[in-house]
């Protein structure tokens, strides 16, 4: 009998170690999917980022580029006020190596042009 009473208790244990052994494997595989789950959530975190980071810079670029566009229009305005002779002068600077004028090189250019221009107009109508 003592042979009877050993079988179910031995099978006992195998449904016992085979329940076990499941419940690991759930554990197992459960941590896994988490693990993969949070990686992909890290990837869409950091892609979102990446992509926010893209649509700033691009954001910069064409705040800058209206900035230039700007100061481009501005520049040029006030080389369309200047004279022949003013312009060769300005191209005749950058020539020797002054290759960009900003707006304040400009209006400081026009300031002493306009005052010699000034006293030619001065000289005319005193001559005249």
């Amino acid at each position: 009998m003592s042979d009877s009473s050993d079988q179910p208790s031995t099978q006992a244990m195998s449904s016992d170690e085979r329940i076990e052994e499941i419940r690991q494997l759930v554990l197992t595989r459960k941590a896994a999917l988490m693990e993969e789950f949070r990686q992909e959530q890290e990837k869409s975190k950091n892609d979102m980022a990446a992509f926010e980071e893209h649509i700033r810079q691009v954001v910069e670029n064409v705040k800058t580029k209206i900035k230039n566009n700007k100061a481009r229009s501005n520049l040029i305005s006030h080389l369309d006020d200047l004279s022949f002779e003013e312009l060769v002068a300005l191209e005749e600077t950058r020539k020797r190596g002054d290759t960009e004028f900003s707006s304040s090189e400009v209006t400081t250019h026009l300031d002493t042009t306009l005052e010699a221009g000034d006293q030619r107009s001065e000289a005319r109508r005193t001559a005249g």
